[in-house]
């Protein structure tokens, strides 16, 4: 049995009317409502047309409306009692029968690239590969991925695309329905075009192009989307960078609006290093020094190999075994790294290396075997880090001292519960993971104490240092970081003195460089 379309084609060989209480929507697409208004202009001004009944199949007491829907909703919403229709077997498919019977007459858009979108998303929600949807429609994979593309895009896209049918020169659409010449979404859009809208890096640019073509998509062709496309991802691109260097910057807020401004209009299209210069400049007009923004809280550059910070300094990191003092970060930062750069730190802890960043203007990634701050990623420091490779300027590790604090710290393959090979075998894979993260020039900086058992000390330090020229890195200092007398008892100090072995009172702070330029 087939369907004839309103204006000529297939034979429609049977219709029966049926009342509207029993008749249900398939909604194999979206009810449009400008497209229920126009037909509820005509029928009120021509009556329903028996000649265009709606598609439907057998369910139960009543009828699934597969093709039509726009149709009851206008005669819902004007009162009718009944409608022709038109009934197909109920073992047909109803989305191939959909799509072979689309409404077609002069009051309704036949299904348009949006429609066909929308069925193609709604049947891979249902069948959940987009073989079987292929399968389903008897379509090219391709096909179904591109039209899952058009799914996707933001709703306000959508209405764009959508509005730009409803209204061409200055008629409505009801004044163009009736004078019999209103265009179809596929008349105007090309699906092709699609292709290089969805590849748009931000909703807000695939909004702008959309906005632009709707405006006379018929003077448009898939080049000038393609060019279009192409330049509005090269300004993102461009205001990203922009965004990298002064955003978050003290007073730099009225020139990063400017600039970003000229991007958007295009005025540094033809030559964008100018914009990043502009921003290199003002950057450096506006920045405070890193002697400024240490002296603000209370710090200054060590200028010899010893370090004496001792006690947390509360204003950075949350408590947590093992917290770092902040004025080893702080001066670690200020002779190995520059404003803007990016700091990792692999074993976290309680966050004093990111709040030192931060006031350093520093940025840092994070993580932690078991994170005890939002800000710190749950990662194990042994597994490839999640991190762009060559992006970091500076690694900052401050590791468990071997068992010194064992059962002090959670997480699983944690450094302080293995034995000693496992130990050292864990840190050279971390130091690997670090060199492949750093860029070329790079620093890694790592802060160990010995541990002391029996007279014996494992100098952690020495082995540490090995391990970094076997990894590749390039000696560059050695700083003495004293613990306070505090960290050993009497008892301690009268056994040292018995069994004739020394205390070992300090920490070392080795700092390596990656090999390049």
């Amino acid at each position: 049995m087939e369907v004839k379309s309103c204006k000529g084609g297939l034979r429609v060989l049977e219709s029966k009317e049926v009342r509207l209480e029993e008749l249900f929507p398939l909604s194999l697409r979206p009810v449009i409502g400008f497209r229920v208004e126009v037909l509820k202009e005509s029928i009120k001004k021509n009556g329903y047309d028996p000649a265009c009944p709606l598609v439907v199949q057998k369910n139960g007491s009543g009828y699934l409306v597969v093709n039509g829907c726009h149709r009851l909703q206008a005669a819902r919403e004007l009162g009718l009692d009944r409608l022709p229709v038109v009934e197909f077997p109920p073992e047909e498919d109803p989305v191939k029968l959909a799509l072979r019977t689309q409404e077609n007459d002069e009051n309704v858009q036949p299904w348009d690239f949006l429609d066909r979108a929308f069925l193609v998303k709604r049947l891979y929600e249902e069948l959940g590969t987009q073989e079987r949807v292929a399968e389903r429609l008897g379509w090219e994979r391709s096909n179904v991925s591109r039209y899952l593309a058009i799914a996707s895009l933001p709703g306000e896209v959508v209405t764009v695309i959508r509005s730009s049918v409803t209204v061409q020169g200055n008629s409505t659409v009801t004044e163009d329905c009736d004078r019999g010449h209103r265009k179809n979404l596929d008349d105007l859009w090309s699906v092709r075009w699609f292709r290089h809208i969805c590849s748009l890096p931000a909703d807000e640019l695939k909004l702008a192009v959309v906005k632009k073509i709707a405006e006379a998509p018929e003077k448009w062709k898939e080049k000038d989307v393609a060019s279009e496309c192409a330049r509005l991802k090269k300004r993102h691109e461009l205001s990203t960078r922009i965004k990298e260097v002064l955003e978050g910057q003290e007073s730099c807020e009225k020139e990063l609006v400017e600039l970003l401004d000229a991007v958007k209009k295009g005025v540094y299209d033809d030559r964008p290093e100018k914009a990043l210069e502009r921003a290199d400049a003002v950057l450096k007009a506006r920045q405070r020094t890193d002697l400024e923004l240490m002296q603000e809280f209370g710090y200054e550059p060590e200028v010899f190999t010893v370090w004496r910070f001792n006690g947390r300094d509360e204003r950075f990191g949350q408590k947590h075994p093992g917290n770092i003092p902040a004025g080893i970060v702080f001066n670690v930062l200020y002779y190995w790294s520059e404003q803007g750069d990016l700091v990792i730190d692999p074993m976290a802890g309680g966050g004093v290396v990111i709040d030192v960043c931060r006031a350093m203007k520093r940025r840092c990634v994070a993580w932690d075997v078991h994170p005890v701050r939002e800000d710190v990623v749950k990662h194990d420091a042994t597994r490839p880090w999640p991190v762009e490779p060559g992006s970091a300027a500076l690694v900052f590790i401050d590791p468990p001292y071997w068992k010194q604090k064992r059962g002090e710290y959670r997480g699983e393959n944690n450094l302080a519960d293995m034995d000693l090979e496992g130990f050292y075998r864990s840190m050279r894979v971390v130091f690997e993971h670090a060199k492949r993260s750093l860029r070329p020039g790079g620093h890694l900086a790592v802060i160990v104490g010995p541990t002391q058992e029996a007279g014996r000390v494992h100098d952690h330090a020495l082995v540490f240092a090995r391990l970094l020229e076997d990894v590749g890195f390039e000696y560059v200092n050695r700083v003495i970081v004293p613990y306070t007398t505090q960290q050993v008892t009497g008892f301690d100090v009268a056994q040292a003195r018995k069994s004739r072995f020394l205390l070992k009172l300090h920490r070392d702070l080795l700092v390596y460089r990656k090999a390049g330029d």
